[in-house]
């Protein structure tokens, strides 16, 4: 058994090739991602977003937010280690990529971004209020995505909106 005074004060060769495998599966990692969200923004326009979303068993929703991820973002903001939920948060936003900017220096959460760019824009979800009927239209519990008509988004009334549960509730 190795114990803590058998460690190497200096790095060996293999703690030097360990390093450099550590390095270059980083680097990997992120051009697998941008090939993903590359891969959406294309796909995604010609309907085969439900075969990419199989593919990787994740959702439909998480494959179209890829696409936007990859059409809205700069290539040097489009990194694996920054959360998806953030990347989300900001799509939302009036400016995308500099609430994302802002929220990463500020070591913000996709929440804190949330209402940072709510509250900014004077549209914050807590402030909607309802005018006349509100119909739910979808209920999607596993991806906590409902649809609803007659829900006011910025400022306009759609048909029909999809938010997210918690923005909601």
């Amino acid at each position: 058994m190795t114990t803590k005074n058998d460690m190497p004060t200096k790095k060996d060769d293999y703690a030097i090739g360990v390093e450099q495998a550590a390095i270059l599966l980083k680097e990997e990692e992120t051009d697998v991602f941008r090939k993903m969200v590359e891969l959406c923004a294309h796909a995604i326009p010609l309907g085969y977003g439900p075969i990419l979303a199989t593919t990787w068993g994740c959702s439909t929703y998480k494959v179209r937010t890829y696409a936007r991820i990859g059409q809205t973002f700069p290539l040097d903001l489009i990194l694996p280690h920054i959360p998806f939920g953030l990347y989300a948060a900001a799509l939302d936003t009036d400016a995308p990529t500099e609430w994302l900017i802002k929220a990463i220096d500020a070591g913000w959460s996709s929440r804190q971004l949330r209402d940072e760019a709510g509250i900014a824009k004077g549209k914050h979800i807590s402030d909607i209020c309802f005018e006349g009927p509100v119909r739910v239209t979808a209920w999607d519990v596993e991806h906590q995505v409902v649809s609803i008509e007659g829900l006011p988004i910025s400022g306009e009334m759609p048909e029909e909106a999809e938010v997210k549960l918690r923005e909601v509730l």
